[in-house]
């Protein structure tokens, strides 16, 4: 069993764009940056095992994140036709907090170098939900 703790940081830059097909209607996009800062603790408890002939490590963990920056998305806007008037328009707010979960299994092969590794991480918000999967595959030339 281990303690898990840490801080996730993230800059996400998207160029401007203009929408087409809309007509008059279209928007244009202004560029856009969005930054995340999210602390995470929990725990995690791992095994080592043996199971017919490989060796196998799983893994559980359990924790919790919490958002430490702005929920939301804000866009600059203006329609194609308008270029001057602009306006922002804001996305949903996000929950702060959230249950993380996770589980894997790694398989290390003894004598052939091949080792094998599955994973699954969920996180639940109020709001939302986030399901990851992971599949590796390592073998030793």
């Amino acid at each position: 069993m281990r303690p898990v703790a840490g801080i996730t940081a993230q800059r996400y830059w998207q160029n401007g764009y203009s929408e087409t097909g809309a007509g008059i209607a279209s928007l244009h996009y202004d560029d856009m940056t969005r930054n995340s800062v999210v602390s995470r603790l929990g725990t995690a408890v791992e095994f080592d095992t043996v199971l017919y002939g490989a060796r196998v490590l799983p893994a559980v963990s359990l924790g919790w994140a919490h958002s430490l920056s702005d929920r939301s998305a804000k866009m600059d806007v203006a329609f194609a036709s308008a270029p001057n008037s602009r306006f922002t328009t804001r996305g949903a707010d996000m929950s702060r907090n959230a249950l993380e979960l996770g589980f894997s299994a790694e398989m290390i092969g003894n004598d052939n170098g091949l080792s094998v590794t599955a994973g699954y991480g969920g996180s639940f918000a109020s709001d939302a939900r986030d399901h990851s999967f992971g599949l590796r595959v390592r073998l030793r030339l």
